[in-house]
């Protein structure tokens, strides 16, 4: 080649390059020439606000380079709080981070290397683990659903790509300079799985085989929440008036469906027997079909047992859930409070068919946490891709920009590799540094049974480890609140009050008190003092 590519911070970022650091690690003007940018933008429309950057004032761009900055709340006569390193907030914070870089010919005014996608040349960067002075690279594998986790680079060979290393995509942005087009590569660093990696565990409702409580079945306690504690509840004596009749329908046809639904997915040859017809021969399959084709879920009428009532919910789900037009009499009209199989029964019942953990399939491995690398030391596996940030952790990221040229292969050339960015950590979900973003949840119009049941369960809580094993220790609630728990631990729990009445309002009262209780002990009027209660009454009819 007649000239030697390279990489270099962001254009519009040269003149500070030059004259001044922003990374305290940088101290020559050549290694900060060399530094990728890292810029963070507050809004969601972040690539519309860079490219009207770049159009109207690129020499604007050095405002959105990204600093440490905290939104820590000031303490009572406290200085403003601070941040010493650099910490890359989540979009749910509102903030997103961009790096940036260009790729220029070492030749007099560094003009733009050209990348030819016809030749196959890409450009790209990767994200590099810093911890205990050394770099580590994300290994994907050839399967990149399945990644290997962390593997430590040689200090010879940080400035090389290692083999199947995941690579992030870059993309172009052309703007114009003193009459002159310019352009630089951006790319979005990922932050947004720092906690999800570390809380989520394994990603199956059935527990892995040999770990988790082998005394608590995830399917039984799915039945006492759609069938047990509903047909319970039902019995309750407060239900018992004629004004609720409908409500006590409504809820009976959904508990049917539920439990229609569950047979289907979790007691197949039970299913098959209620809906077709098809003959079981499992003791405790027969004994449940038997008890649900001679009882009845309304004693008041015995023109259905339950397997016909399961039937009928099924076939009739879309009249149930309000997708097709119900008939003037609904198809399905039963009290489930007047049942003749008890709550208890059918839940003993169903619980036998269910087939035991250990012959239903493994749940898959978690992505990331195999411990197997591709050569070299072998990832941690307890290590999540993006850990997040905590007082007394010592991981740090950074970025490095890649100029991809497989017709150079083998050269050495052929995969240039830039320096590495100002390194960074990744805030968690939960930062006292991060800002706080204003978030709306809009509640469901159709609030009834079936409006509610065409939501899809979308919404997934994840619990930390350590709020995990809190949790467990809770007994008894009301001994929590005391301090005891089940493991003889205690702690003290603060208590916030929160009062409507306006703190003034409090001052005058007691300031009142007081001298009404003074004034008393030399007129003795108290006892004259009349406190009344307006009583709304109803005016005569004439």
């Amino acid at each position: 080649m007649s000239h030697v590519v390279q990489w270099v911070t962001a254009s519009p970022l040269w003149d500070d390059a030059v004259n001044e650091s922003t990374n305290p690690a940088v101290a020559t003007r050549e290694e900060r020439m060399r530094e990728p940018a890292l810029l963070r933008f507050e809004s969601d429309s972040f690539m519309e606000e860079l490219a009207h950057l770049l159009e109207t004032k690129p020499e604007t761009l050095r405002a959105k380079r990204a600093k440490p900055k905290t939104y820590r709340l000031k303490l009572p006569g406290e200085p403003e709080p601070t941040l010493d390193y650099l910490k890359l907030y989540q979009a749910v914070h509102g903030h997103f981070y961009l790096v940036a870089a260009t790729l220029v010919c070492r030749l007099p005014g560094l003009p733009e290397h050209e990348v030819s996608s016809t030749l196959g040349e890409t450009v790209r960067f990767v994200l590099r683990r810093l911890a205990d002075g050394s770099e580590w690279a994300w290994i994907v594998g050839p399967d990149p659903a399945k990644p290997l986790g962390w593997k430590e680079i040689a200090s010879t060979d940080r400035d090389t790509l290692v083999a199947e290393e995941q690579q992030l995509p870059m993309f172009p942005m052309a703007f114009k300079t003193n009459d002159r087009r310019r352009k630089l590569y951006v790319g979005l660093v990922p932050t947004s799985s720092a906690e999800a990696f570390k809380a989520a565990g394994k990603f199956s409702p059935l527990p892995a085989s040999g770990g988790g409580d082998p005394g608590k079945d995830p399917r039984k306690e799915e039945l006492d929440r759609i069938v047990t504690r509903p047909m319970v509840g039902l019995k309750d004596p407060k239900l018992s008036s004629d004004k609720l009749y409908q409500q006590k329908l409504d809820a009976s046809r959904f508990i049917l469906l539920d439990l229609a639904e569950f047979l289907q997915a979790h007691a197949k040859p039970v299913w098959a027997a209620v809906h077709d017809g098809s003959a079981v021969t499992d003791a405790d399959d027969v004994a449940l079909v038997n008890q649900l084709k001679a009882n009845f879920p309304d004693t008041g009428d015995t023109s259905k047992t339950w397997a016909q009532a399961l039937k009928t919910a099924w076939d009739k789900k879309r009249e149930l859930m309000g997708e097709e037009h119900a008939p003037a009499t609904p198809s399905l009209m039963v009290n489930l409070q007047n049942s003749s199989l008890s709550a208890a029964e059918l839940t003993t019942l169903v619980g036998n068919v269910l087939e035991p953990l250990s012959s239903l399939p493994k749940p898959p491995p978690v992505a990331g946490v195999t411990s197997a690398g591709a050569g070299g030391a072998t990832p941690d596996p307890t290590v999540p891709k993006l850990q997040p940030d905590t007082q007394d952790s010592a991981v740090r990221y950074a970025v490095r920009c890649v100029y991809l040229r497989p017709q150079c292969e083998p050269l050495d050339h052929a995969k240039l590799v830039s320096a590495p960015s100002e390194d960074f950590a990744i805030a968690p979900f939960f930062d006292y540094d991060a800002p706080a973003r204003s978030i709306q949840i809009t509640m469901p119009l159709d609030t009834s049974i079936a409006g509610l049941r065409k939501h899809r369960k979308n919404v997934n809580i994840l619990i930390g480890k350590q709020l995990r094993e809190q949790m467990t220790r809770v007994a008894d609630l009301k001994k929590a609140t005391e301090g005891d728990f089940a493991d003889a631990q205690s702690f003290d729990l603060g208590v916030m009050c929160s009062f409507s009445i306006p703190i003034i309002s409090i001052c005058a009262l007691i300031v009142l008190s007081i001298f009404i209780g003074l004034l008393n002990i030399v007129f003795w009027w108290m006892p004259f003092l009349k406190i009344c209660f307006p009583i709304g009454l109803e005016a005569k009819k004439a």
